[in-house]
């Protein structure tokens, strides 16, 4: 349960570096499979912690363009809406650790 929630937290830590969700799994996935298969976690927990991660991050992360390219056209101040965005993301980042935690029960 650890390792998985470790790999969701390393995708959104990760994903304000890379924006691109294809670049982003192309770095990332050649090494957390192999963890995930040392650490007992099955691949589809180990998808879904970077999907998790990924889709997180994409609704708050400052260096997505198609993010900024949204707000630029609301004409919405970043920091405005990091503010309004961010309990919402901590909610979701919450559940997305209690379902990674089923997953890793069920054996998904």
């Amino acid at each position: 349960m650890i390792a998985a929630q470790g790999m969701f937290v390393s995708q959104l830590l990760l994903d304000f570096l890379i924006p691109s969700t294809s670049g982003q799994a192309a770095i990332s996935m050649p090494i957390l499979g192999p963890m995930g298969q040392l650490a007992g976690v099955e691949p589809n927990t180990v998808l879904a912690a970077f999907l998790f991660g990924n889709g997180l991050t994409n609704m708050i992360t400052p260096t997505s363009g198609t993010l900024l390219a949204y707000l630029a056209t609301a004409k919405i101040n970043w920091f405005d809406w990091a503010k309004f965005v961010f309990p919402l993301f901590v909610i979701f980042a919450g559940l997305a650790i209690v379902m990674l935690s089923i997953c890793v029960l069920v054996g998904y």
